[in-house]
């Protein structure tokens, strides 16, 4: 979807940082991939004209909630340096958080985030936090 210091920026991997951190431009291109291909998943339904009902907006992230990870979610591919690749799970990307209301089900959160969310950051680099260390 995205390849290159140019599209990604230069990446630091933060096993401190809870999300994954991507330019927005970067991340713009993976909504218009998942808007095309996973609209029928409930988290990725923000993205699409038709939003599924079972999906909610948490801490700004699009969550679901369930007892277990939601089935049927990509695996993304982080392609590092041209020669490394890491397979990213929906476990390690969609972040759990206790659901406050019902201690026997959890939200999943889409835990990539657009850079513009986080000032501390560079514009045009990335940091791949717990949402990538996981994989």
């Amino acid at each position: 979807v995205v390849s290159g210091v140019e599209q990604f920026g230069h990446c630091q991997i933060d096993s401190g940082t809870t999300l994954s951190y991507i330019p927005e431009a970067a991340y713009r291109r993976i909504q218009y991939v998942l808007r095309v291909h996973y609209c029928h998943l409930a988290v990725f339904s923000v993205f699409c004209e038709h939003k599924n009902r079972a999906m909610f907006i948490e801490d700004d992230m699009p969550c679901v909630r369930g007892v277990q990870y939601p089935k049927g979610y990509p695996v993304f591919y982080w392609q590092l340096d041209g020669r490394y690749s890491v397979a990213v799970p929906p476990e390690a990307y969609l972040k759990q958080q206790p659901n406050p209301s019902n201690s026997s089900e959890s939200h999943f959160c889409f835990g990539i985030r657009p850079l513009t969310d986080n000032q501390e950051l560079l514009q045009g680099d990335s940091i791949l936090g717990d949402t990538f260390m996981a994989a």
